[in-house]
């Protein structure tokens, strides 16, 4: 398992009706940590999602713990499962379906879905937040959100490749804002095209 199928970081919701729905569309910053084949990699970089249409898409640089660096461009459709990644003019497609995405309200989280809220912060900074899992195929999302404005803080994730190799991921997310400023991140590249078919 390459470090690339690692970038599926997302704050990705399922939805009924909601009491914290999070922006429509928003960038930020992300600090993955993740360890896949017996190997340790970090990344930083960028997140880009329209939640409403179900896009994410992430531009990292991956650093293995050699200090090799690779930049990777990551494009996931939730709806579809339909995950590419964009590495040195390679594209490579791949498969990931989380369960009960809602096409119809997938930036809200119902009420029904949030696991515990608790407290984060000092004495005056406090911040309160709550956990919610996502299952998918060998796996499970789980991503702490603040309560009142519904931004995703922090996820990991959990999951069996084929060849029964056990991996995992944890995000940090910071410095978001509820806006994308071009939307033309979203457009699959030309390379990546050719595998659609």
């Amino acid at each position: 398992m390459s470090p690339f199928r690692l970038l599926i970081s997302l704050a990705v919701v399922v939805s009924v009706s909601a009491s914290c729905c999070m922006p429509e569309k928003y960038t930020t910053d992300i600090r993955i940590d993740s360890f896949a084949n017996g190997t340790f990699y970090h990344a930083k970089g960028v997140q880009y999602a329209d939640v409403l249409n179900g896009l994410f898409v992430t531009h990292a640089t991956y650093t293995d713990y050699k200090g090799v660096s690779t930049i990777i461009k990551y494009h996931y459709n939730v709806f579809t499962g339909d995950s590419y990644a964009l590495v040195g003019g390679r594209c490579t497609k791949m498969y990931l379906k989380l369960q009960g995405f809602n096409k119809g309200n997938p930036n809200c989280v119902p009420d029904s879905n949030q696991g515990p809220t608790f407290i984060v912060g000092g004495p005056h900074e406090d911040l309160e937040v709550f956990k919610w899992r996502t299952p998918f195929e060998n796996g499970v999302l789980e991503t702490t959100m603040t309560k009142h404005h519904c931004l995703p803080v922090y996820q990991t994730m959990y999951m069996k490749d084929k060849v029964q190799v056990t991996f995992g991921h944890a995000t940090m997310f910071s410095n978001l804002k509820p806006s994308v400023g071009d939307m033309s991140v979203f457009v699959l590249s030309d390379i990546c095209k050719q595998l659609t078919s």
